[in-house]
């Protein structure tokens, strides 16, 4: 890898490893090293199924499409690394360097700031479906009084006692 190219990736946000074909780490970048707690020198020759100690997304099938030269992207994966749930977005794509082939691992931490985006659509979304149920009921109350008020009207005009019951 040329110091630019090494330069740029090293100060990236975004968690980078480069797997090997069994899963083995063989870089990780700064970023990486914060999300997993461990340094570059003791990430690499680890598996990255050990890293992970569960995974909402199978990473055989990561392996396998890499290998079918398919790149992979899911934003909502849930990762359990050191003991703790972290929901990230994962890319992975085919990495041919020096004749060997590779898989590049890209994982962003879904930020705080984008949780609470999601948490405030969700009560818009909560609010405007109370607003529609309170204004449908109301729709509903408004012509079941009209018609109380006319069956309350017709039963004092009943001759029959008989039939006010219908009323």
């Amino acid at each position: 890898m040329y110091a630019l190219p090494k330069t740029v990736i090293d100060n990236l946000i975004t968690a980078v490893l480069v797997l090997d074909n069994d899963l083995l780490v063989t870089y990780a970048n700064p970023a990486a090293e914060q999300l997993f707690c461990q340094s570059s020198r003791r990430l690499r020759g680890h598996s990255f199924t050990k890293l992970v100690k569960q995974s909402s997304i199978d990473l055989f099938v990561v392996k396998e499409t890499i290998k079918n030269g398919q790149g992979l992207t899911d934003s909502d994966v849930t990762l359990e690394i050191n003991g703790r749930q972290r929901k990230v977005e994962l890319s992975a794509s085919r990495l041919i360097y020096e004749h060997c082939t590779s898989i590049l691992l890209e994982i962003r931490t879904i930020s705080h700031q984008q949780r609470i985006s999601n948490e405030l659509s969700q009560k818009e979304q909560q609010h405007a479906a109370r607003e529609l149920v309170r204004r449908l009921a109301h729709e509903i109350k408004n012509p079941l009084g009209g018609l109380r008020g006319a069956a309350q009207l017709l039963e004092k005009m009943l001759p029959d006692p008989s039939l006010k019951e219908y009323t």
